[in-house]
């Protein structure tokens, strides 16, 4: 079902799911958050802006997507007075997204390489520390 807003009303978000956290933020930005930034609202002269933070990683098979096509991650829906909203896909990205940051938070994310052999260097330095510079006064010690 179709209707015409000047911007995708909450009622939609939170239909797809209440709970969806929408908190002001950076200079009057609306921010949509459930387990990570789900879109952002930004209102300008003629149109308001709804962007996906992980918008191109979500199916958007009606084609709603019309803006920062070019991003390597965010993807937008620029909506203007008298627009339609196709409801039904606009929920469907909005349970996508929520989806997308669930799955995301219950899988660890893998230490990249770099952190990997950082963190095994800071072991090997404290070891060799450790064993060959114990003659340091303790730090905790009083020195008076």
């Amino acid at each position: 079902m179709a209707r015409r807003y000047s911007r995708p009303p909450p009622r939609l978000i939170h239909q797809t799911d209440p709970d969806i956290v929408e908190e002001w933020k950076w200079r009057g930005v609306l921010i949509c958050e459930h387990d990570g930034i789900i879109c952002t609202g930004e209102t300008y002269k003629d149109y308001v802006k709804t962007t996906f933070a992980k918008g191109a990683s979500l199916p958007d098979p009606a084609g709603l997507v019309n803006a920062s096509l070019a991003g390597g991650t965010r993807r937008a829906i620029d909506f203007r007075q008298g627009d339609k909203i196709n409801e039904k896909a606009f929920n469907a990205m909005i349970r996508a997204a929520v989806d997308l940051n669930a799955a995301k938070k219950a899988k660890p994310a893998a230490a990249s390489p770099r952190k990997a052999a950082s963190t095994a260097l800071s072991r090997h330095i404290a070891a060799f520390l450790g064993k060959h510079l114990q003659f340091l006064p303790n730090p905790q010690a009083s020195i008076i």
